[in-house]
């Protein structure tokens, strides 16, 4: 299945936008260099009484602050790595998810956008993660032999 989605630009990756481009300090506008590496998918993106998606929370923030990854910061959470990105516009790049078949069996109503810190601050290996994009849809079921290809644009406004 193919799926195309705009993710809304969380509040942290909007942050750490501004402060690149208006900090009047070099390091810390390095620090809060980021780029978007991984993904994650949900069940949580949806109204449980109808399955109809709800308005993505651009507060979301990960519950780990070190490791913004594996199965733990959220409920039913699927993780990895991007498969490619692009642009569509200056302001929107694109990037391509891919859940192959027997990963990630169940429902789905959420697909999270993972931003890695690669400042001189964050050496750390693997580097801290933080939500940089979530996108929300109507609650779908992937099988055990589906593979699934995201699309997803994240515009950034700043």
């Amino acid at each position: 299945m193919a799926l195309t989605l705009l993710t809304t630009a969380t509040n942290k990756a909007e942050q750490y936008v501004a402060e690149m481009i208006g900090s009047d300090n070099d390091t810390d506008a390095l620090n809060a260099a980021w780029r978007v590496t991984h993904f994650a998918v949900t069940a949580n993106g949806h109204d449980t009484g109808t399955g109809l998606a709800l308005t993505p929370d651009p507060s979301l923030e990960c519950t780990d602050p070190l490791w913004c990854g594996g199965y733990t910061f959220l409920s039913g959470l699927y993780y990895k790595a991007i498969t490619s990105y692009a642009y569509l516009t200056v302001k929107c790049p694109t990037f391509t998810c891919t859940i192959d078949p027997n990963e990630c069996v169940g429902n789905i109503s959420q697909i999270l956008l993972l931003g890695s810190l690669v400042g001189p601050a964050h050496p750390a290996s693997p580097p801290p993660h933080f939500v940089a994009g979530v996108g929300n849809m109507n609650v779908q079921t992937k099988g055990a032999l589906d593979t699934w290809t995201f699309t997803l644009g994240m515009y950034m406004g700043v």
